[in-house]
């Protein structure tokens, strides 16, 4: 009985979303439409989109997937941090103003060092560009990508 409900599920998701449309390809796989109406996802993660994608793609070297998923661990850091920001003392400022004078804050100065460094780490980027640095960060290694960023947009609205 479960399964038929999921089936059917499947079918009303289907139904709403074209799934032989590119971008609705990852949306229709694996998902299922709830009787709220909200769309739920079979635990299809990031890593697991960028790996499937990645098979489709003939000259796919896995240097984009080393990247974002670089970027993801960075994200998932700057998350915690900023969960515990409070017990850990990172609200407040960091006393330097941004390249485009804002003020600067402790957790923007901790998320951009994380994405600084996971992408250093990834070796896939050769160029980053950081709201929170005043110049361009040229690496050594022989990175493809240039990675242009705002470590944690909106940090103002945190404190």
């Amino acid at each position: 009985d479960a399964g038929r409900e999921r089936t059917k599920r499947t079918k009303q998701c289907r139904q709403r979303f074209d799934c032989s449309r590119q971008e609705f390809a990852g949306v229709c796989k694996g998902s299922i439409l709830r009787s709220s109406g909200k769309m739920e996802r079979d635990g299809l993660t990031l890593t697991g989109f960028l790996l499937n994608q990645q098979q489709s793609v003939a000259d796919a070297t896995g240097d984009f997937t080393i990247l974002m998923t670089s970027i993801q661990l960075a994200c998932k850091a700057i998350s915690t941090s900023v969960r515990k920001a409070g017990i850990l003392g990172y609200y407040g400022l960091a006393g330097s103003v941004n390249v485009q004078g804002e003020d600067v804050k402790k957790l923007d100065v901790l998320s951009d060092e994380n994405f600084i460094n996971a992408l250093k780490y990834s070796t896939k980027v050769s160029v980053i560009v950081s709201e929170e640095q005043d110049n361009a960060i040229v690496l050594d290694s022989p990175g493809k990508y240039c990675v242009c960023m705002d470590p944690l947009d909106g940090s103002s609205n945190i404190d």
